[in-house]
């Protein structure tokens, strides 16, 4: 997984590469409360969906804190997602120690 910003200003870009096709994933990003925080933005809607998790129900539909697949079927690398901090959740926290976490499952034939 490689994480990358180019100016304080633009969003992280998040690429996870791998060798087998995978089937699906889902990713978040959580503050040192284990929070989720900020949004994946300017994503491919046929390709991620966002995923509202349990913990997240406060937000609104189109939150996109949590993204995941929009299909099983088979997927090639890599995985590239852009996140932003700029939202009022980021601002608010009191923490600024964020961690990506996610899973993904590949399919081995």
């Amino acid at each position: 997984m490689d994480i990358k910003q180019t100016t304080e200003n633009e969003p992280f870009t998040i690429s996870v590469h791998g060798r087998l096709e995978y089937q699906g994933f889902i990713f978040q990003v959580k503050n040192s409360n284990n929070q989720t925080v900020g949004e994946f933005i300017n994503f491919d809607e046929d390709v991620y969906s966002p995923v509202v998790c349990e913990e997240e129900q406060e937000h609104s539909i189109d939150w996109a804190g949590s993204i995941g697949h929009v299909d099983a079927k088979l997927k090639g690398w890599p995985i590239q997602l852009s996140w932003t901090s700029a939202r009022q959740d980021v601002y608010d926290s009191m923490s600024n120690v964020f961690r990506v976490q996610g899973m993904v499952v590949v399919s081995k034939l």
